[in-house]
């Protein structure tokens, strides 16, 4: 039989979906490119009493507003001197062969990819990350659902 999609397939290569489910019931999804890969991603320490939460926010206009004020990718950073996550990822101080990143206490998302590299990599582990920690790493590292494991830098 015909299939509708069958003469218009078109291949659009890797990229990000995104389905989003207001509190009203409206569904909306959204298409586009993967962000771009490339060198170290910078980060600018920000404070952030509290953190964003546990939840990603479909309003992601204070971190947009963070980073543009900042010129860089908002670290957040807690009163108590806890660094969360970055605006769009889970961030990842490397000592020696381990990976250590945030615990999961309610001030930050609990990613995926962060999720699946601490249940699949004993070398990675959950423990507090200070600004000073990140300092003193052999690496920082980023990830994401849509960019994986990715090089990061303090810049501030």
């Amino acid at each position: 039989g015909f299939h509708p999609l069958e003469h218009h397939a078109v291949v659009l290569g890797r990229g990000r979906l995104r389905v989003t489910l207001d509190p009203a019931g409206a569904t909306t999804v959204t298409a586009g490119p993967l962000p771009p890969a490339g060198a170290s991603i910078g980060l600018v320490p920000c404070l952030l009493p509290g953190g964003l939460g546990a939840h990603k926010w479909i309003d992601r206009r204070l971190v947009d507003a963070l980073a543009s004020a900042l010129g860089g990718v908002p670290l957040l950073v807690d009163a108590d001197g806890a660094v969360l996550e970055a605006a769009w990822a889970s961030v990842w101080v490397q000592e020696g062969d381990r990976l250590v990143t945030p615990p999961a206490d309610g001030r930050l998302l609990p990613g995926i990819t962060r999720a699946a590299l601490l249940a699949d990599d004993p070398r990675c582990a959950t423990g507090p990350v200070t600004l000073e920690r990140m300092r003193g790493a052999e690496a920082l590292w980023l990830s994401s659902a849509l960019r994986g494991l990715v090089p990061a830098r303090l810049t501030g």
